[in-house]
C-alpha cells in the first residue's frame, strides 16, 4: 500500500509545483518584479505570450501605437520587456553606448562622400536602366494593361541590383532579366518566417534545440541561401587579380584588412561576407520600402505630388540634367521623403537592446539592468506627443519657418529616425538618401503616377511587419509627362 502511495506522490507533486508556478510567476510579475510600477496592459505585464501573439500577427506597430496612446509614452509590453515613444529614448537607449558594444561592424569608407563621388557612374548606369525600363512600360500597346506595373518588384529590381553593383562589383540582374534574383527572394522568404523564427527562440528551452527545431520545419533555409550566396560572390569577388582594383564595398573591406597597424590584419574573411551580407540586405529592403510608401503617399495625395512635379520639372530642363547632385536641390523633394519615412517607417522591427549592467536611466526613469528595451518605430513617428496630426501626410511640416503651419512648432524632430540611431545607426544613409531623390527625381521628370486600381487605397494598412515590411503588390499606372516642342 506504501508503494502504491509513494508512486502516486510524485505525479501530484509535480502537478502540484506546476499550478503553483503558473499562478505564482504571473503574480511575481504582477506585484514583485523591478517593472511592477510601470504602466500596461496587465496580461502584458503577467505573461510573455500576450507580447509574443502579437508579434507573431506581423501589426506589432500598430498595437504598440495604439498602446502607448492609451498609456503613454513609456509601455509595459511584457513582464521584462519596455517600449518607448519619447523623442529621447533614441538618445538614450542607442546613443551612449559603451564604446566596442553594440556598434556597426562594418567599415564606413566604402559610404564616404568620396567614395560616392566615384560610385556616381554606377549608381547613373542604373537608373539609366530602371528609368528606360519603365518608359517602355508607360508606352505599351496592351490596352488592357497600358502603363500598369507592380511599382514594389521594380523599386527591388534597381535597388538590389544597384547594392549588388556597388558591394560586388557585378549587378544581380534583377532590371534586366524583370525578375527577383533567388538571393532576394531568399531574403523575403525569411520575412515570412521571422515570426514563427522568434516563437521558438522565445519558447524553446536550449539554443541547440531552437537550431533543431528550425531545421526540422524549414526556418533555417532561407538564412542560409543568403549566407551562402553572399560567401561565394565575396570568393569571387577576392579572387579577382587585383582584389583592390574596384572602388566598391568589398574594396574597402579588403584595404582594411590588409592596411591594419603594424601589418595586421583587421578584418577575417568571414567578418568581410557577414558584412557584406548585412550591406545587401540593409542597404537594399529598406531603400526600397521608403521609396514605395513615398510613391504610394504621393499617388494618394495629388496635390503633393503636382507641387513636387512642378519643382522638379521647372529646375530642370533636360533629363540629363539631373543627378546626384543636382537632385539635392529639389528642397521640397527631401520634405516629402521625411514626410513619407515619417507616415511609413522603412523599418518595421524594434530593433532591442538590453539595459547595461548596474542599470541605467533611460528617459528619466531608472531601468534594472537585463530589460529589454524597444522603440517601435511607428509608435514613435505617430504618437501625438511627438508630432501634430501625426497620421496625416504633410511634408510642409518639414519646410523653413515661412512655410510651415505653427501648429507644426512644437513637434518633435529628433523623434524621427528612420535610419535608426547611434552607433548602429545605418552607415548607408547618405547613399539611400541619394538614391531616392535620384529616382524619385527622374521619375517625376518623366511620369505622372496614379494608383491601377481602388484596392491600391489600403495598400500602408495591410502591409504586416517582421524584422522587415512584407509589403503586397502595389499596381501603378505611370503616365508620360507630355512636353512641347522648343
Amino acid at each position: 500500500m506504501d508503494n502504491i502511495s509513494n508512486s502516486l506522490s510524485l505525479p501530484v507533486v509535480m502537478i502540484a509545483l506546476i499550478i503553483c508556478l503558473l499562478i505564482f510567476h504571473p503574480l511575481y510579475n504582477l506585484y514583485l518584479h523591478p517593472l511592477r510600477h510601470y504602466p500596461g496592459p496587465r496580461l502584458h505585464a503577467a505573461f510573455h505570450f500576450s507580447y509574443a501573439l502579437t508579434y507573431l500577427s506581423g501589426r506589432s506597430n500598430a498595437v504598440m501605437h495604439n498602446l502607448h496612446e492609451r498609456y503613454g509614452p513609456i509601455l509595459r509590453v511584457a513582464p521584462n520587456i519596455l517600449s518607448y515613444t519619447d523623442s529621447d529614448a533614441y538618445r538614450d537607449i542607442r546613443g551612449h553606448r559603451k564604446q566596442g558594444t553594440g556598434q556597426n561592424p562594418t567599415d564606413q569608407t566604402g559610404f564616404s562622400a568620396k567614395s560616392m563621388q566615384e560610385q556616381e557612374p554606377v549608381i547613373r548606369q542604373h537608373v539609366d536602366l530602371f528609368i528606360s525600363k519603365l518608359k517602355d512600360i508607360a508606352t505599351s500597346q496592351h490596352e488592357d494593361n497600358l502603363g500598369t506595373l507592380d511599382i514594389v518588384s521594380w523599386f527591388n529590381f534597381v535597388i538590389f541590383d544597384l547594392i549588388g553593383a556597388l558591394s560586388f562589383g557585378e549587378s544581380l540582374g534583377c532590371l534586366e532579366h524583370s525578375r527577383l534574383h533567388p538571393w532576394v527572394q531568399a531574403v523575403f522568404d525569411a520575412t515570412n518566417m521571422y515570426g514563427k523564427r522568434m516563437m521558438v527562440k522565445w519558447y524553446s528551452p536550449s539554443s541547440i534545440l531552437t537550431a533543431w527545431i528550425g531545421w526540422i520545419i524549414g526556418l533555417s533555409a532561407p538564412h542560409s541561401k543568403q549566407q551562402d550566396f553572399a560567401a561565394r560572390k565575396v570568393e569571387k569577388r577576392l579572387a579577382m587579380e587585383d582584389p583592390a582594383s574596384r572602388m566598391d564595398f568589398v574594396d574597402a573591406m579588403y584595404r582594411a584588412e590588409f592596411e591594419g597597424e603594424d601589418g595586421l590584419k583587421k578584418v577575417l574573411r568571414e567578418e568581410i561576407v557577414f558584412n557584406m551580407r548585412l550591406i545587401m540586405l540593409a542597404g537594399s529592403e529598406s531603400t526600397a520600402t521608403a521609396l514605395t510608401g513615398t510613391v504610394f503617399l504621393l499617388a494618394t495625395h495629388g496635390d503633393v505630388q503636382r507641387r513636387l512635379a512642378g519643382d522638379v520639372r521647372g529646375l530642370f530642363e533636360r533629363e540629363g540634367e539631373i543627378d546626384i547632385w543636382s537632385a539635392q536641390r529639389v528642397k521640397y523633394l527631401g520634405a516629402v521623403l521625411s514626410e513619407a519615412m515619417r507616415v511609413l517607417p522603412p523599418a518595421s522591427l524594434s530593433m532591442p537592446r538590453f539595459c547595461q549592467e548596474g542599470g541605467d536611466v533611460i528617459c528619466g526613469r531608472w531601468v534594472p539592468a537585463g530589460v529589454t528595451l524597444e522603440i517601435w518605430p511607428m509608435a514613435v513617428t505617430h504618437s501625438s506627443r511627438n508630432f501634430a496630426k501625426p497620421d496625416e501626410f504633410i511634408p510642409e511640416r518639414w519646410m523653413d519657418d515661412g512655410e510651415r503651419d505653427p501648429i507644426f512648432e512644437n513637434d518633435k524632430a529628433e523623434a524621427l529616425k528612420p535610419f535608426s540611431y547611434g552607433p548602429r545607426d545605418c552607415i548607408g544613409k547618405s547613399l539611400a538618401n541619394v538614391e531616392m531623390r535620384l529616382i524619385l527625381a527622374r521619375m517625376l521628370w518623366n511620369f505622372d503616377i496614379s494608383l491601377a486600381d481602388e484596392k491600391g487605397k489600403t495598400w500602408a494598412k495591410d502591409m504586416l511587419g517582421w524584422n522587415l515590411w512584407l509589403k503586397y503588390p502595389l499596381n501603378v499606372v505611370l503616365t508620360p509627362v507630355r512636353r512641347g516642342k522648343k
